[in-house]
């Protein structure tokens, strides 16, 4: 596991796991869930795209409107860093992603 370097959101876990799975994503946990933002989709649909690691039945985000909104803003005022990070934790499949 490795702390999101791009940014922090106050009240939560931010990780990034190195050799995860595609697409990229990273981790945001709370309390009882962990779910996946889908990073570079979410820029692209303009809203987030997540799904749940946990609970796998998490039906949906239990994020709350305003928390949904700043971390958008944060992804779009960070997307280069963040590929940059999926990049360095994903050495196996760095000739994939360019």
């Amino acid at each position: 596991m490795a702390q999101l370097d791009a940014f922090s959101l106050p009240g939560f876990v931010l990780e990034m796991y190195p050799e995860d799975h595609s697409p990229p994503h990273f981790h945001v946990i709370k309390d009882d869930w962990n779910i996946r933002i889908k990073f570079n989709l979410s820029m692209i649909k303009r809203e987030i795209v997540w799904d749940a690691k946990y609970p796998a039945d998490l039906r949906n985000c239990p994020l709350k409107s305003g928390e949904s909104t700043a971390l958008l803003e944060l992804i779009k005022e960070n997307c280069k860093a963040l590929n940059r990070q999926w990049k360095v934790l994903h050495p196996s499949r760095r000739g994939l992603q360019e």
